[in-house]
């Protein structure tokens, strides 16, 4: 439930900040609009190939796969002095 919870609010924090390029920069919209669906896609494409190496593996060695471990987001990216 980590993994979940963190992916969707990194996956938030871009989202969020593309938005708010798109709606301060109208010039934008259309390459950033692009940019979030090929987002998508390669986070798609990245799924695929874990679980193409996790049934590889349990092929090779009969176990299951230890669960993913992803990078903790730090939520106080800033610091007051």
């Amino acid at each position: 439930m980590k993994y979940f919870k963190t992916k969707v609010f990194r996956g938030a924090l871009v989202f969020n900040y593309v938005t708010q390029k798109m709606k301060s920069e109208t010039n934008l919209v259309d390459p950033l609009a692009y940019i979030l669906i090929l987002a998508r896609q390669i986070e798609h494409l990245a799924d695929h190939a874990a679980n193409i190496a996790e049934h590889a593996l349990f092929l090779m060695e009969a176990k299951a796969a230890l669960p993913r471990q992803v990078a903790t987001v730090k939520l106080n990216s800033t610091q007051s002095n």
